[in-house]
């Protein structure tokens, strides 16, 4: 449902409506009258603006006098009925003024004005406490600031209406007759107000039970001893009434004394001021809900302070209009601000009273600042006062920033955080776990006396504390302290003080706790109290763990004096336990923070030690370097499930102690079957630290090929994703070595155990690894037979890492976007493994939906994505669909900026293609590629948007990577360069050869066949054929398994053809491999063969004509091949396949279980 605008509301509210024209007639009149009694005094010769102010004093008087009797009695007796008769007493007497003002001589009648202003400022002391009263049970709470800047707006005009039509009026008919008028005015406005129904249990419309007057005022007094906004924002009117005073005051007296102006011209520059205040009704009715409150009084001030500051030289009518209508602006604004606050923070039932005190306070400093103006005008400049008035502004302004809190968290963080920053240089990680908006709870070390100043210049919101008695009784510090976010805790009355706590945070506001209770003796964490549980189970707000590191050695509690270091606050993943028990909560908190206080502590020392030589110790020193940083990331089903670098590490040490504990030895089998996700990166670094070897498992494997490997590899452990649990029960009934199973995602089950549920043995369990030691058995994809268990030891893949880390230029700002399976080894060790080396972030997705995944790169801010050639197409195809879509002038536009994109510097082209890079989430830094070809022109393409293609090359065999492309060297076609620690070279038969730390230790059970693939020199035979370029990129021109061999003694790889083929736009995908005719004169001949499947639009276009559909294919491949291919290359023979082909878990076409498909269908040819 639409929310009703404030505006709307306010407008459709019938009561309130009739308030509202009721005050305006009431303000009307008495503008009128006002107006009228100065000109009358001007008619008989008094021109000073010392009798201008008398009128004006004489009209405040009333509402120091009786003030107070008003607002009890608006509390005790119908509001309604007040302000109804107030407004028929001052009728009755404008109606008399004229006739008792003929009939007295001319001595009399300045008396006369001076009685006749106190008697209608007295009706009007009466409505207005009445009105403001009433005002809260008329319309709802946030409603109210547009209503009262809609009576504060409408009731100027109605002031400036008055002084223009009196003007008018009395220059025509005369002064009595306008009186007359007046008193129809009053009479108008008793009417529509006593029209109004208000709620049958509000105050404004009933008598409340009597009690004395008296003990209503001292029921008044001691409500504002106890509450110090309301308290502050009588002082602040009091304040506002001295400035606004002194300058209506000073203005009038500058008018008509130093400028000589009339009635006029007085009238005219009223009328300017009015609409100023018009306008300030505007600004906090509409921009107010914009801005903080303090923010709007602060700005009013200053505005006043300028204002007045350049009074002298406002010497022009025009100059008066900017002058006065900025002034008018600031006057409403406050005034409106203010009053809108005291309604909300006072009660019903002593709301009157409130604005009684309110208005006798500032009627007092009303009458004594207009007396006061009135004799300094008579022996000083009035420029001086308004220098005054700015200066008084000004400090005002200053005391309304300071007492609040955002701007004294503002202080405290810039200028006094500025400051203790140069004397303690601090290092913030982890910001992005603080909750920018909304409740949260800080629970912590205590280190020492800078504790407080650290937390508040490492949050960008003000921070309340829960304080023990102790600091109250520090002389100096009780005083400080309480003005800056202090909760504190009285002994045998703590729950008192967390229930306060909980209010502030429910309210929205950041709570900071250390659940030690007082700071540390020793440097060392002690006993965690229930009370942050207590908190975060009844408020409902996240728990976010920090550690200061330092905070001990900078000022201890029994140091005198600090010493000036270096300290760093970490801020850890939030904690969510609501239903866990108050145990569970305190000890998950306390375990978080002593693993951040020990990972810091380890990266303070860790200077000069090589940790390439020990896995466990590189991990752990990744893990303590970026330790608050994201690390993983999965979205499913619209919500993300996100680990850090420490959570990660932290959670992996807690499953591998557990499993060191239950049994598992150096060298058992853990198999991972699973998509990919967070989680699965604690069960693979918990396999790591227990010194097992891990087997990742393709997910798109039959249950009779993973019982196969399994069968192979013997495992003790499998873990699995939620997902995959029944095929992994059907496993273990197959495969007797698999003691147990372990889900790893955050999903409970009754009867196997999660990842997050198990606890192990505190402390470091960890057992080393060495380089040459098996860290993992990768079971090929298998192409070409049965999958082959490939063992990769730490030392290949530390290999890779350094490499990648030489060549990519990663950091924790990068992100990369991952939809490769983590059973594909560039995804483990580059795309997982490379880029937890370099600190960046990695994020999964749950779809392969190009728009999905667009999304997701937008929501990570992704810079690189590993892909294989076929999803890297299928983006193109995304961007190119989209591009067709758009108008004929857009496209021309297009195609013209590709063109000229590739003489141009890759910034340029980022820019002239930024909407298509915005797709991509607008930070892409390029794409690396691998697992099969890519066909140059897709490589172009995203080369020309500035989003280059790194395309790779590699083997499991070799833990993957043996050439790549890179930033700094890319060239379009090849497969880049050999990696720095490894070496290639091209055999007598064209067979890339290679060799390095990357290799492989050998097939699992297998050696027979590793000695076939590396000979005795220790070079890998890939069996795939290649060259080098001049420049050393390296061309993969085939693969000796897939070559074909023609009756006449010709070679021809099929990738060779499939490269030109696949340019077709009619082709969505192919496999070119060798059939043997059957049968004729050509009986066991081979021959070149391409299996295609037709595009979608294709498939359409013909629907059930399948015969045409075959004859346009033929006609398109037989046409490209002539063109591109020599005469013995082109296929002789083109079949069309309405299904997708076979591939492997990496994309890649199994070209056997094709020809297997094609010699099924067609038996002869």
């Amino acid at each position: 449902m639409k929310k009703e605008s404030k505006t709307l509301a306010v407008f459709k509210n019938k009561e309130f409506i009739k308030l509202w024209i009721g005050q305006i007639f009431s303000y009307l009149g008495d503008a009128i009258v006002q107006i009228a009694l100065m000109a009358w005094v001007i008619s008989l010769g008094g021109h000073s603006g010392s009798e201008m102010s008398k009128i004006l004093f004489f009209f405040i008087l009333p509402s120091l006098l009786l003030s107070p009797l008003a607002g009890a009695l608006s509390d005790r007796f119908s509001r309604k009925t007040l302000m109804v008769l107030s407004n028929l007493f001052r009728a009755c007497l404008v109606f008399i003024i004229p006739v008792l003002l003929f009939s007295k001589s001319s001595t009399h009648l300045h008396t006369m004005v001076y009685a006749f202003s106190f008697l209608i400022g007295s009706g009007s002391a009466f409505f207005f406490p009445a009105k403001q009263s009433a005002l809260p049970n008329l319309v709802k709470s946030e409603h109210l600031q547009f209503a009262n800047a809609l009576n504060a707006g409408t009731s100027t005009i109605a002031i400036l209406l008055g002084a223009v039509i009196t003007g008018l009026y009395i220059s025509k008919f005369g002064l009595d007759k306008s009186l007359w008028v007046n008193g129809f005015v009053y009479l108008t406005s008793a009417v529509i107000i006593s029209l109004i129904s208000f709620n049958n249990s509000s105050v404004a419309s009933k008598v409340t039970p009597k009690t004395d007057i008296s003990t209503g005022i001292k029921f008044v007094f001691n409500y504002l001893k106890t509450h110090k906004n309301t308290r502050r924002l009588i002082i602040l009117s009091i304040l506002l009434t001295l400035v606004t005073a002194s300058f209506f005051n000073t203005l009038t007296s500058v008018s008509t004394d130093y400028y000589h102006i009339d009635i006029a011209g007085l009238s005219k520059l009223k009328a300017m001021l009015g609409v100023g205040m018009i306008l300030g009704t505007f600004v906090v009715g509409f921009a107010g809900k914009y801005a903080r409150t303090s923010t709007i009084l602060a700005c009013s001030f200053i505005a006043v302070f300028l204002t007045t500051a350049t009074a002298q030289m406002v010497t022009t009518y025009y100059l008066a209009w900017i002058w006065l209508v900025l002034i008018g602006i600031a006057n409403a604004s406050m005034v409106i601000t203010i009053d809108t606050i005291l309604q909300k923070a006072t009660p019903d039932r002593i709301r009157g009273k409130i604005f009684g005190l309110k208005s006798t306070l500032t009627s007092l400093v009303f009458l004594a600042t207009t007396w006061g103006v009135s004799e300094l005008v008579l022996t000083t400049s009035p420029f001086k006062i308004f220098k005054f008035v700015s200066l008084t502004s000004l400090l005002i302004a200053l005391a309304v920033v300071l007492f609040d809190n955002k701007f004294r968290h503002f202080t405290v963080s810039t200028f006094i955080g500025a400051i203790f920053r140069i004397l303690f240089p601090v290092k913030i990680e982890g910001r992005e776990y603080l909750v920018q908006n909304g409740k949260m709870i800080l629970a912590g070390n205590h280190t020492g006396w800078v504790d407080t100043l650290i937390l508040q210049t490492a949050c960008k919101r003000p921070v309340w504390y829960i304080t023990g008695p102790v600091a109250f009784q520090l002389p100096v510090v009780k005083h400080i302290i309480k003005y800056f976010n202090v909760i504190p805790i009285v002994p045998r009355k703590g729950r008192e003080g967390l229930d306060a706590a909980i209010n502030k945070i429910e309210k929205g506001e950041v709570v900071c706790i250390f659940p030690e209770g007082r700071l540390t003796e020793d440097g060392n964490l002690m006993k965690f109290n229930k009370g942050v549980a207590y908190m975060h189970k009844n408020s409902k707000a996240l728990i976010v763990p920090f550690v200061i590191q330092g905070g001990f050695e900078a000022w201890a509690y029994n140091k005198p004096f600090p010493t000036f270091r270096k300290i760093v606050i970490q801020f850890g993943q939030p904690l969510n336990m609501t239903e866990a028990e108050d145990k569970d909560i305190v000890n998950e908190l306390k375990n978080r923070v002593q693993f951040i206080k020990d990972s810091l502590e380890r990266r303070e020392k860790a200077l000069n030690k090589n940790y390439y030589e020990n896995v466990l110790d590189l991990m752990q020193l990744k893990s303590d370097a970026n330790a608050p940083v994201k690390a993983l990331s999965l979205k499913d089903k619209g919500k993300w499930t996100e680990l850090s670098y420490i959570e990660l590490s932290r959670q992996a040490k807690n499953f591998g102690n557990f499993l060191i504990a239950g049994g598992i030895e150096r060298g058992d089998r853990i198999a991972i079957l699973s998509e990919s996700r967070p989680e699965w990166g604690i069960a693979l670094f918990a396999s790591f630290q227990t010194g097992a070897i891990t087997v990742p498992l393709d997910v798109k494997l039959t249950i009779s090929e993973l019982t196969s490997i399994l069968s192979d590899c013997q495992p003790k452990l499998l873990c699995v994703s939620t997902h995959y649990l029944e095929t992994a029960k059907e496993i273990k009934s197959l495969v007797p070595s698999i003691e147990a199973i372990y889900i790893i995602d955050d999903v409970k089950d009754q009867e196997f155990p999660t990842v997050y549920e198990v606890k192990g043995p505190e402390g470091d369990m960890g057992r080393e690894r060495s380089l040459d030691e098996t860290a993992l058995i990768v079971y090929t994809s298998g192409t070409t037979g049965n999958p082959k268990g490939v063992m990769i030891t730490f030392g290949n893949i530390i290999s890779q890492l350094k490499d990648f880390e030489a060549l990519f230029k990663i950091d924790s700002s990068d992100s990369l976007i991952s939809i490769l399976p983590l059973n594909h080894l560039l995804e483990l060790n580059v795309g997982f493994m490379g880029m937890l080396h370099m600190g960046a972030m990695v994020s999964y997705s749950t779809s392969l939906n190009p728009k999905e995944i667009s999304k997701i790169m937008k929501e990570r801010q992704a810079t690189y994505m590993i892909v294989v050639p076929l999803f890297i197409k299928m983006l193109k195809n995304s961007v190119e669909k989209e591009i067709r879509k758009s108008s004929k002038q857009a496209q021309s536009t297009f195609n013209f900026m590709y063109n000229v994109a590739k003489y141009l510097p890759i910034r340029r082209r980022r820019l002239m293609f930024k909407q298509i890079i915005d797709g991509f989430g607008g930070k892409m830094k390029g794409f690396v590629s691998g697992g099969a070809p890519l066909d140059a022109d897709v490589a172009e393409f995203f080369e020309r948007m500035g989003m280059p293609i790194y395309q790779g090359y590699g083997l499991t065999e070799t833990s993957p990577t043996i050439t790549t492309n890179t930033p700094k060297y890319n060239r379009i076609g090849s497969v880049g360069k050999p990696l720095p620690s490894v070496m290639v070279k091209i055999s007598a038969e064209g067979e890339i050869l290679a060799k390095g730390g990357n290799l492989m230790k050998g097939y699992y059970n297998k050696s027979e066949m590793t000695r076939e693939v590396i000979d005795e020199e220790g070079w890998f035979h890939t069996g795939d054929i290649g060259e080098f370029d001049k420049d050393g990129f390296l061309y993969i021109t085939g693969r000796i398994k897939n070559m074909i061999v023609l009756g006449g003694g010709k070679k021809i790889f099929p990738e060779e053809v499939e490269a030109v083929l696949e340019k077709s736009p009619i082709v969505k995908e192919l496999c070119v491999m060798s059939v043997k005719i059957q049968g004729g004169s050509k009986d066991g001949t081979e021959e070149v063969c391409s299996v295609i499947v037709p595009s979608d639009e294709l498939v359409k276009k013909y629907k059930d004509d399948f015969a045409g559909l075959e004859k346009e294919i033929s006609s398109e491949i037989n046409q490209l091949a002539k063109a591109g291919l020599a005469s013995y290359k082109c296929p002789t023979v083109i079949a069309v396949s309405l299904e997708e082909l076979p591939k492997t878990a990496t994309r890649k076409v199994k070209r056997k279980d094709v020809q297997a498909w094609y010699y099924e269908r067609y038996s002869r040819v």
